[in-house]
């Protein structure tokens, strides 16, 4: 992974599942872990899922009304 400018607070434990954080809009993003993708699938359909939305960037847009 190139270095990252922002960091997850969540970036340990995804490194502790196995991940390699690989860059994504200037933070280290995890895209695979070392589990098998069908299971994670299924455990997010069938039990609970969370998704860090950490490397999201947030964008204000506003408009002057006339």
């Amino acid at each position: 992974m190139s270095e990252s400018t922002r960091h997850s607070v969540l970036a340990s434990r995804h490194r502790a599942l196995g991940s390699e954080l690989e860059d994504w809009n200037g933070m280290g993003t995890a895209w695979t872990y070392a589990s098998d993708p069908c299971a994670e699938h299924d455990a997010v359909r069938e039990a609970a899922g969370l998704f860090d939305m950490s490397p999201l960037k947030k964008c204000i847009c506003a408009a002057r009304m006339p």
